[in-house]
């Protein structure tokens, strides 16, 4: 599998297969509820899977050990297709939650999440990168920014879907609810990619100063 299909997978996994497997069960006679909740398992099952091969629950396993359990929760107390199909409302504004918390804990959930790519395999990189990562550093903050603003986007688009969802019938809306997660998706990708050249900088004047051989301050490089 090329890098690019494997970039878009999570996205097909996550929007096409739960809006094709509705129509398909809806065309086959399943009720509204059991459409939705059968064609959602999908995308459970992929988190879970992903959080599986990682072999450790962090920020990133937590939040998908906490919708599932949302999932859970829902289908114990309701039969409600609007209810099920606002599910993702609620994991969006869940996710928003979750990385404003992460951020007031001083551990913000971008930090975690990208600094296997930071790193790379390369031991020098990943001192850099601890070093880099110190609260009160340059590339510290830019991570609190990064995540506050993602905490953002997720929060609007909960609430955009779910306002689509509560003005259209469920089959409209279980394609137009879609629309929200895309756009939120594309402006979270944008920024963070515009954010790429300083969170290098900051981590390259690490590496140089682990390279001189001076021993770094958390608070000098990027400060």
């Amino acid at each position: 599998m090329n890098a690019k299909l494997r970039a878009v997978l999570p996205m097909l996994v996550d929007v096409v297969v739960p809006v094709a497997g509705y129509y398909l069960l809806s065309a086959c006679g399943l009720d509204d509820f059991w459409a939705l909740t059968i064609a959602g398992l999908a995308t459970a099952v992929h988190a879970l899977v992903t959080t599986v091969r990682r072999r450790r629950l962090d920020g990133f396993g937590a939040l998908v050990v906490l919708e599932i359990a949302l999932s859970l929760v829902l289908l114990g107390v309701t039969r409600d297709p609007r209810i099920v199909l606002l599910k993702p409302s609620f994991y969006t504004a869940l996710a928003g939650v979750f990385l404003i918390g992460t951020c007031l804990a001083g551990k913000p959930f971008t930090l975690d999440v990208t600094r296997p790519m930071a790193v790379g395999g390369d031991p020098r990189m990943a001192a850099a990168v601890d070093a880099a990562a110190a609260p009160g550093t340059g590339y510290h903050r830019e991570h609190l920014r990064l995540t506050a603003v993602w905490a953002a986007i997720w929060l609007v688009e909960s609430v955009v879907r779910g306002w689509i969802v509560l003005q259209t019938d469920v089959a409209t809306g279980v394609l137009v609810s879609q629309v929200p997660g895309l756009v939120a998706l594309v402006v979270g990708i944008a920024y963070s990619r515009s954010r790429v050249p300083a969170l290098r900088r900051h981590v390259a004047e690490y590496a140089a100063v682990s390279a001189s051989g001076t021993p770094a301050s958390p608070t000098r490089p990027g400060s």
